[in-house]
């Protein structure tokens, strides 16, 4: 019975503590205030842009489902890979020419000395090249297996 006055008589309470001095038709036509309310608006949209700008650069890119655009990493581990490989290949050169002196001093009858520095330079050769290859491989695991070529 007397619950639809308590709520009328906050309403208008709040309404007239709330009020301004301007009457509801003033407040559309003053030429002030609705340039107030336009600026207000315009700083309210910048901050609004800025916030969203700034949540967007914290953001970590997602550029993984983008095929199309390779990512930073993508071009490391191009990079890197390439160069890995082109080490590789100068690695190989240089134990093929190091069996070809070997085969050469010993058709020339050299000494056991110059024969088996030559056997174990090839055999820390291929170690290290092991090793720069499990390097390589823990470096760029997209592009270069941890396994050796077996030649």
């Amino acid at each position: 019975m007397f619950r639809g006055t308590g709520a009328a008589h906050a309403a208008r309470s709040f309404h007239d503590a709330t009020s301004s001095p301007y009457t509801r038709s003033e407040a559309f036509t003053d030429p002030r205030r609705k340039q107030t309310i336009i600026s207000l608006l315009d700083a309210l949209s910048e901050l609004s842009n800025e916030a969203s700008s700034d949540n967007d650069a914290n953001l970590p890119s997602n550029f993984e489902d983008d095929r199309d655009v390779p990512t930073v990493d993508e071009k490391l581990q191009v990079a890197g890979s390439e160069l890995f490989n082109k080490f590789e290949r100068r690695m190989d050169n240089l134990d093929k020419e190091l069996r070809n002196f070997a085969n050469a001093a010993r058709q020339l009858g050299s000494s056991v000395g110059i024969l088996s520095s030559a056997f174990r330079l090839r055999e820390r050769l291929t170690k290290l090249l092991l090793l720069f290859r499990e390097n390589a491989a823990t470096l760029f695991p997209r592009k270069i297996s941890c396994r050796p070529r077996e030649t």
